[in-house]
């Protein structure tokens, strides 16, 4: 694999004031490299970390009907806390039926984005609330 130098600026001065460095956001020296290194960025290092990054964008995105949850997923959508979730949301009449992606008592349940958002947005306002902290006493 060939390299193709070509001369990349570390500063960007176009049409604003604002000059950005690129320098403080590379990663560390490699060992025996000076920390005050100009030499330029390692472009087939940059190249593959890109392609990487598209590779992951051109992903086909599942819809919430394909995706699994876990109680801790479910407690981040609701703003709960994990335990609140697996004591009093998943608990409720109503709620999705979990599944065990194998048979095993041990395995965490998981259910459907899809049946956990539906569920959600037809039991609005009897969600329960999260419980206040210990009260203190007035000093």
């Amino acid at each position: 694999m060939s390299i193709i130098e070509i001369d990349i600026p570390t500063t960007i001065e176009q049409d604003t004031d604002y000059t950005f460095d690129w320098r403080k956001y590379a990663r560390a020296p490699q060992e025996g490299a000076s920390a005050t290194t100009d030499e330029p960025y390692d472009l087939a290092l940059l190249a593959i970390r890109i392609d990487r990054l598209i590779d992951a964008f051109e992903r086909p995105r599942l819809s919430p009907e394909q995706t699994l949850w876990s109680s801790e997923q479910i407690a981040n959508w609701l703003g709960l806390s994990k335990q609140t979730v697996e004591l009093r949301v998943v608990t409720r009449p109503g709620f999705p039926a979990a599944l065990r992606p194998v048979d095993s008592k041990q395995a965490q349940r998981r259910w459907f984005a899809g049946d956990v958002m539906e569920w959600a947005r037809n039991t609005a306002g009897t969600i329960p609330a999260s419980r206040p902290g210990r009260r203190r006493k007035a000093a």
